[in-house]
């Protein structure tokens, strides 16, 4: 069978390697962590009235005027800090976060992904949230595309609760009447995936195979292949499937 998604496969894959990449060089930088911390508290308890909105979103801002590697890391350094020197506060300044094109939410989850254990219930209630706001959206494209961030948290080699809670919520939704939606879980799937979750895998296969949406077809199939290429060679798409792959400007939205 033609392989149809060995470009996107591979834009992936560069995309994880960077990924790991920058996870190791962050975490040389857990001192600056702590010393943010630090300064935080020294503030708060000298009443100096910190505007956390404004410095978050400022921080956000600065992500977007082509800083280097180091500035960038200093940045997502802050804003940890921040997160945990007032969870709640944080989160509330999260949610107050234009959701739109363009958002910053996915360099926040990127940035809180250093320890994602710790940040267990944000990423559960984020998931939750965006999709409710993208079924009320007129663009709801924009809405889920800060969830691309959210491939980050596969990276680590064991199987942690949040991967199999995050894998959960994607599973469940597979079946939405909304095609975006199931097109956006199947794509999250695919990065949490393995050869023994079989319920999974028979869920990706039966979608490959019957979905009414073409790219939900598409991006369950690429699931398939990445984490079970046998299973993937029983799956063949229509003629007009892989004609409009070929001639779309397939992404990951």
């Amino acid at each position: 069978m033609l392989n149809l998604s060995t470009n996107i496969r591979h834009e992936r894959k560069h995309r994880q390697l960077e990924g790991k990449v920058k996870a190791i060089s962050l975490c040389k930088k857990f001192r600056r962590l702590r010393s943010f911390l630090a300064k935080f508290r020294k503030f708060q308890q000298a009443g100096c009235g910190l505007t956390y909105n404004i410095m978050l979103t400022e921080w956000l801002q600065k992500l977007d005027e082509g800083l280097d590697l180091d500035e960038e890391e200093l940045i997502y350094a802050q804003i940890r800090a921040r997160a945990v020197a007032d969870p709640p506060a944080f989160i509330r300044e999260v949610e107050a976060l234009p959701v739109e094109k363009g958002s910053s939410l996915g360099d926040v989850y990127e940035a809180l992904s250093y320890e994602p254990e710790a940040w267990h219930s944000f990423y559960l209630n984020e998931f939750d949230r965006l999709l409710a706001l993208a079924r009320l959206s007129p663009d709801p494209a924009a809405v889920l595309a800060p969830l691309n961030a959210f491939y980050l948290l596969s990276l680590d080699d064991e199987d942690r609760p949040l991967q199999q809670a995050l894998a959960r919520k994607y599973f469940d939704h597979l079946d939405d009447k909304n095609a975006l939606i199931r097109r956006k879980c199947v794509i999250l799937l695919g990065d949490f995936i393995g050869r023994k979750d079989f319920k999974a895998l028979n869920k990706l296969e039966q979608m490959a195979g019957s979905d009414n949406d073409w790219q939900v077809r598409y991006y369950a199939l690429e699931a398939l292949e990445e984490a079970s290429p046998e299973r993937a060679k029983r799956v063949k798409l229509p003629l007009l499937v892989r004609l409009r792959v070929r001639f779309s400007n397939m992404n990951y939205e």
